[in-house]
């Protein structure tokens, strides 16, 4: 049996809450800790002609640079949809043509109550990207070069290589799209 006993906010701030909770679990108790964030987006971007657009940002956490899909924070007054072309356009200046969602999963069971929102997006030419953000990078390349940076760990963010199993699993046919 599972009871929870109580639950109250550790810590609130406009980026995150962490809830602790007291819960009854077979025959032991004790304190659980959570992290309550906004949902987030991760944009598989392909462009008609057949190149991933990756963006290349510091990250706080990790002290160093990450090269990712465009990706954000899922703002409450949006749809999935629109933040995910949002981002697009904010991250690489491509506007989004084709829309697919690859569903949504939970980020991390353990320890996050947020979701991330996944999407295969098909923008205009790559000629045409620029970042619409000055701290951030892009780098435009075709599928076999994706697959070099997972290998050699250079695209390390496990979430964005998950994206990619989901794509493949999904859409088969993606690269004739």
């Amino acid at each position: 049996m599972i009871k929870i006993n109580s639950k109250t906010i550790d810590y609130n701030s406009k980026w995150l809450k962490v809830i602790k909770k007291n819960i009854e679990m077979y025959s032991n108790s004790g304190d659980y800790y959570s992290v309550e964030l906004f949902d987030y987006i991760t944009c598989i971007t392909f462009t008609e002609d057949k190149k991933f657009v990756l963006v290349k940002q510091y990250r706080h956490a990790i002290e160093s640079m990450s090269l990712e899909f465009p990706s954000g924070l899922l703002d409450t007054k949006e749809t999935p949809e629109e933040c995910a072309i949002k981002e697009v356009w904010e991250e690489t200046g491509l506007k989004v043509k084709k829309i697919i969602s690859l569903g949504t999963y939970f980020a991390d069971v353990g320890r996050l109550t947020n979701k991330i929102h996944y999407f295969f997006c098909i923008t205009n030419s790559s000629t045409e990207a620029k970042s619409q953000e000055e701290e951030i990078s892009l780098e435009i390349i075709n599928p076999d070069e994706l697959n070099g940076k997972i290998n050699s760990g250079e695209f390390s963010f496990s979430m964005h290589i998950g994206a990619m199993t989901l794509l493949n699993n999904k859409i088969k046919d993606w690269k004739d799209l």
